[in-house]
């Protein structure tokens, strides 16, 4: 049964790099995290519970291994975040300064999504990033598809108010 599980980790090497290179959009760096991913896993099988919940096991892994790397490195690239945040926000509702803003300001960038609490980030690189579908999103945080589809935009809605609200304070 050990080898079986290795065999299938292995077998999700792609999806936790490609996860993980969503998630710090640095080739390097995500080949680091997909190696502790899985070296952390061979080393915690036993741990696993349910074989059958092994991807979302390892998206978890490398999850919180990228959010200790920010931590310790303490790098984001906001610029690209800036791009794809113009993606899922309908930028005809802000005014010309707050789309100029949200185009051309990096540490407004960085404020918007240092307001966002742990799930909601890993819910924006998933579906932003990533291009996830809710399904995956569900899959890999443990919850309800309907339950990512409102958190996704509940969370448009904060990042919305915030750009909106943020003028204000600037």
């Amino acid at each position: 049964m050990h080898s079986n599980l290795e065999g299938l980790c292995l077998s999700y090497y792609d999806d936790i790099f490609r996860y993980s290179l969503s998630l710090c959009h640095d080739r390097e760096l995500a080949q680091d995290i997909t190696q502790d991913t899985f070296l952390k896993a061979l080393k915690s099988l036993h741990q696993l519970k349910d074989p059958a919940k092994l991807k979302t096991w390892l998206f978890t892994i490398s999850r919180n291994l990228f959010i200790t790397k920010v931590r310790q490195t303490n790098k984001y690239n906001a610029v690209s975040t800036a791009t794809l945040l113009t993606e899922i926000i309908d930028t005809k509702i802000l005014s010309p300064e707050q789309q100029y803003l949200l185009k051309e300001s990096t540490d407004y960038i960085e404020r918007i999504i240092g307001t966002l609490t742990e799930e909601e980030q890993q819910i924006f690189h998933m579906k932003v990033w990533e291009k996830y579908s809710y399904e995956e999103i569900a899959e890999t945080l443990g919850m309800n598809p309907n339950t990512a589809r409102v958190k996704f935009h509940r969370l448009r809605i904060k990042l919305i108010n915030f750009i909106k609200e943020g003028e204000r304070y600037e």
